[in-house]
């Protein structure tokens, strides 16, 4: 049999199964291409979502604040031991004064101001610190606990007092730790210094060789060294047990502020605690939820690519069995014996 197109019928069908496994390798690639571009787009889809970063932006934003929050904690409770060891080194004052004790006295005070120590740089650094010589140290400040605002007010409880020539402005800062006062260049010690009278804070004393009078500005607590209370005889020991009194009254007085202050910046980290959890749920069940919805996007595309590509192959195989049916093979020619005898 002669093909109707020219050549055998085996050619035909090997030419035609060519042209269709052409034709089945083009859509093939044709339909991974679309599959391809589909599951680009959904990730794009769920990348451009931005309700995830705006729940993770918004945790981050709480567990800041929460991270601010224990901070001020922290620092308040720092200052609250400040003034409890402060209450403590003051009762051993009072009693040294109690005892008229100059010795056990100054050596208490200058142990006081070392637990005290200086006020920081931040504005919750150091709350109950030493400042300049001759200041207080008082001023008001707040400690931000997320919504909560708590105002303290808070002043130094060392004893840095600065004494200043009236005469000369010269200023003569005592060394309490050595319980000394430079004058002229010498460290004179405490027990030679003597007062000679007193109006307010206008003071003249001498240190045995030459008398001078101060303006006397007292830093922190309002207590001196026992030398300014008469080294706590007579009179000066009265006046030395009653500055210590109200010094210890004015520490008392920070301790309950800052007890106060403590509770309420624990009730605002217990709120903000709660608040980023919240938060931190919400982020999460999101973030859960976006995913299960992409990798269900993602499946329903792989599984349509998978019937596409069934159904191409099904195709495939009922376009070969139709070639094979429609195209039959040359059937073999009769051979008589002449043409056997003459070799055809």
């Amino acid at each position: 049999m002669v093909g109707i197109i020219g050549g055998s019928a085996e050619m035909q069908r090997q030419q035609a199964e060519a042209a269709l496994e052409r034709a089945f390798i083009a859509i093939k690639n044709s339909v991974a291409k679309r599959y391809a571009k589909e599951v680009a787009a959904i990730q794009d889809r769920f990348r451009s979502d931005t309700r995830a970063s705006a729940a993770e932006a918004e945790l981050d934003r709480l567990v800041g604040i929460k991270s601010g929050a224990d901070g001020v904690v922290s620092q308040l409770r720092s200052a609250r031991g400040v003034a409890g060891a402060a209450l403590e080194k003051l009762t051993t004052v009072h009693d040294a004064a109690l005892a008229g004790n100059s010795s056990a006295f100054d050596l208490a005070l200058g142990q006081l101001n070392i637990q005290v120590g200086s006020r920081g740089q931040g504005a919750l650094d150091g709350l109950l610190g030493n400042v300049s010589p001759g200041l207080k140290g008082q001023r008001l400040v707040f400690a931000n606990v997320g919504t909560v605002q708590i105002p303290l007010k808070v002043q130094a409880v060392g004893t840095r007092y600065l004494l200043t020539d009236s005469a000369t402005g010269t200023t003569y800062q005592p060394d309490l730790l050595a319980k000394t006062l430079t004058l002229d260049g010498q460290a004179v010690p405490f027990d030679q210094l003597t007062v000679t009278a007193r109006d307010g804070d206008t003071i003249t004393f001498t240190d045995g060789t030459t008398s001078r009078t101060v303006d006397f500005a007292q830093g922190g607590l309002d207590v001196g060294n026992a030398w300014l209370y008469d080294h706590l005889t007579g009179d000066g020991q009265t006046r030395a047990i009653a500055d210590v009194q109200a010094a210890l009254d004015a520490v008392r007085g920070q301790i309950s502020q800052f007890d106060k202050a403590i509770g309420q910046a624990e009730l605002g980290v217990a709120a903000v605690t709660q608040r980023s959890e919240a938060a931190g749920d919400e982020a999460l069940k999101l973030s859960d939820q976006l995913f299960d919805d992409r990798s269900a996007a993602l499946k329903a595309a792989e599984l349509r690519q998978q019937a596409l590509e069934r159904q191409f192959a099904f195709a495939a195989k009922l376009q070969r069995q139709t070639l094979s049916a429609v195209i039959q093979p040359d059937p073999p020619q009769s051979k008589t014996v002449f043409s056997i005898l003459a070799g055809r």
